[in-house]
């Protein structure tokens, strides 16, 4: 008796365990499982705009029909310096690095950690500290997230396009825990710009 009663309460458990809310941040921000936090989802803001952002994992380029985005790029583009991608437009840095110069006044932070005087590179303060992620968002953020609301802190999170495309919830929970929130680029490729 007791045994096919646990059977049949069994589908409406698993119903509650699997039936998380993924239309808004509150219900995503609930899922602790991560493997359903990795799974894809649709959301329709983002379904309903994939055709006005360039392909994913393409160089960037504007669309034809941008013409407010064209405006934008004619109005910046001479002010732009004229300084060559460092690398490969995925990323290989292999044969750039080993003949990088250290005089490169561009001041490549990630191969040398230079700075600029415009840089922030330390906080005078004292016990003073500022965080700051890079990557995001990503599927497995409600743990990360649960943290630092845990240690009542807050960071500037540095998202990728194609990452809030891809888990626009898990970037929405960003904003509403009060982080700050900058995008980076669209991609994760070499940030280079190409004129249309």
């Amino acid at each position: 008796m007791r045994t096919s009663t646990l059977l049949s309460l069994l589908p409406l458990l698993l119903t509650q365990v699997f039936a998380q809310d993924r239309t808004n941040e509150q219900g995503e921000s609930k899922i602790t499982d991560p493997l359903q936090e990795c799974t894809a989802y649709s959301y329709p803001s983002v379904v309903n705009n994939l055709s006005k952002f360039p392909k994913v994992w393409d160089a960037a380029k504007l669309l034809p029909d941008d013409s407010v985005g064209q405006a934008t790029w004619n109005s910046m583009k001479d002010s732009i310096p004229n300084t060559p991608p460092k690398g490969t437009i995925d990323g290989n840095f292999s044969q750039f690095t080993p003949t990088y110069s250290t005089s490169d006044p561009d001041c490549w932070w990630t191969y040398k950690q230079c700075v600029s005087p415009s840089d922030i590179a330390n906080v005078p303060e004292p016990l003073t500290v500022g965080y700051g992620f890079d990557d995001g968002p990503n599927c497995s953020h409600n743990a990360f997230y649960d943290f630092l609301q845990q240690q009542d802190q807050k960071a500037t999170m540095f998202f990728i396009g194609s990452n809030v495309m891809n888990w626009p919830l898990e970037a929405q929970r960003g904003v509403a825990d009060g982080h700050e929130i900058c995008v980076r680029e669209l991609l994760t490729l070499v940030l280079s710009i190409t004129a249309v």
